[in-house]
């Protein structure tokens, strides 16, 4: 993207979450859309379909400190304002609130002199809190539908999402993600979308399911050779539409082919341990607001445990019980 595009209008989603950038005189929303690993278009009207309206603002008064000395310069701070919330750390300030019934958010950048990695720390701390607050929850997860049925499968690195969900595609599924999903509570109901079409495809699964197929860029990730693949190559996708999850499962790598239910306990404690690196938290306020969202995420959705055998001939059998009815 040139330096002129990033300081236009433009229009990029995180899942089904639909953001305005209005002002952007420093091209901050690159940085966004490179967190999330979405894509971005320029913006030429407004549209009433926003969820979100974005301005960037930077300014040369020196925020209250956010950590006191000696504390960690990742410290968020979260306090009411009228009609909305303000969080803060050190060099940035987001002012959330609604006017006109849509979503507003200020970003006051007070430390321009931050390098960029820096500000895409707090960036991405303070973001993913605002998706808290909007009543949205982002999951280390894949998720695919098959026959209709929407089936997350939450797991970490190298547990076998990105194998999984190239089973799964080979199948005909419709892919919502392979790594990164959104979920967003509506009334009662949950509803879950994708982020971002790229795929990471280990170099083993490459060869067993896709030999010969990937040229694209190669990448090494965690120690293991993978590629950087855009799915809609191989596979139909669907990005950014909001659909109900029927399963959530939870993939864990190992020498056996196993998937067992879960109880709605057992679930939360999963969710937490997914979501826990995500988000940092002023108070227990904060944790409260988020314990109640993953909790009800838990009590609402059937959840199972699977276990992937190393040996990738298994996994056949795996996809077969995963999507079983």
């Amino acid at each position: 993207m040139t330096t002129e595009r990033s300081h236009d209008r433009q229009r990029f989603q995180i899942g089904s979450l639909r953001c305005l950038v209005s002002s952007d005189p420093h091209g901050y929303a690159e940085i966004f859309t490179e967190l999330y690993r979405v894509d971005h278009a320029p913006a030429d009207e407004r549209s009433e379909a926003d969820d979100l309206v974005i301005e960037f603002v930077e300014s040369p008064e020196s925020p209250a400190p956010a950590s006191a000395p000696g504390e960690a310069s990742g410290r968020l701070l979260v306090e009411q304002i009228p009609g909305g919330h303000r969080l803060s750390t050190d060099p940035v300030t987001i002012e959330l609130f609604q006017r006109g019934g849509e979503n507003r958010m200020l970003v006051t950048v007070t430390d321009s002199s931050l390098d960029r990695g820096e500000l895409s720390f707090h960036f991405w701390i303070m973001l993913n809190r605002v998706l808290l607050l909007l009543d949205r929850l982002l999951l280390h997860a894949a998720a695919f539908v098959v026959d209709g049925r929407v089936i997350v499968v939450c797991g970490d690195n190298g547990a076998g999402k990105s194998t999984l969900s190239v089973a799964f595609g080979l199948r005909g599924a419709m892919l919502l993600s392979e790594d990164s999903l959104l979920v967003t509570r509506r009334s009662d109901q949950f509803m879950v979308s994708g982020l971002t079409s790229q795929m990471r495809i280990p170099r083993e699964t490459e060869d067993h399911l896709l030999p010969g197929r990937v040229l694209d860029q190669k990448i090494t990730e965690d120690g293991r050779n993978k590629r950087m693949v855009d799915a809609d190559q191989f596979f139909t996708t669907q990005l950014g539409l909001d659909l109900p999850p029927d399963r959530i499962v939870f993939l864990r790598s190992g020498n056996i082919t196993r998937v067992a239910p879960l109880s709605a306990r057992d679930a939360l404690v999963r969710l937490i341990d997914n979501t826990r690196f995500t988000y940092r938290f002023a108070d227990a306020g904060d944790v409260n607001d988020h314990m109640n969202l993953v909790a009800d995420l838990a009590m609402s959705i059937p959840a199972y445990e699977a276990t992937r055998d190393d040996n990738l001939d298994e996994l056949d059998a795996l996809v077969d019980m995963i999507s079983a009815p």
